[in-house]
């Protein structure tokens, strides 16, 4: 499960990364994107929103379930380099933002949709660090002793 959510944030990384650099470059006959926003809300709902939950299942499959621990330091540590990963994608997705084509960005604004464009980064980036914390809890507490119920 949590290189399942790995892999999800990192194609989310990868599929923001590459929206907005599309719209930064220049247009051509044909290669106007039409929907922006739309391609953007199927981004986070394909791969960023059920990353969190990927992550949240393999954290409670690993506190609960993993006796050893060398599982649970696996997945803790599987999920602290997922929370890295979104966070240093989501940066550098904010950062090609202020690049877009002027295009782009009237079209945008004329629709009410830059806010869009300028807060999923910093959400994604906000939702990086408890990810992060989540990873580093998981990796210091110990599995729970199962007691044996007598036959006697």
């Amino acid at each position: 499960m949590a290189i399942a959510s790995l892999a999800l944030h990192a194609m989310f990384v990868l599929y923001i990364n590459s929206l907005y650099m599309a719209l930064t470059r220049p247009l051509a006959i044909g290669a106007t994107i039409a929907q922006p926003w739309n391609m953007m809300l199927i981004g986070m709902f394909l791969f960023g929103i059920p990353g969190f939950g990927l992550a949240g299942v393999a954290y409670l499959l690993a506190k609960g379930l993993a006796r050893k621990s060398g599982v649970r330091k696996a997945a803790s540590t599987i999920i602290i380099v997922q929370g890295i990963v979104l966070l240093i994608g989501m940066i550098n997705a904010s950062s090609i933002e202020k690049a877009m084509d002027g295009y782009y960005v009237e079209t945008l604004a004329n629709r009410g949709e830059t806010w869009l464009f300028n807060t999923i980064p910093q959400i994604f980036m906000v939702a990086s660090v408890p990810l992060i914390g989540v990873g580093a809890h998981l990796y210091t507490i110990k599995p729970k002793q199962q007691r044996f119920k007598s036959s006697l």
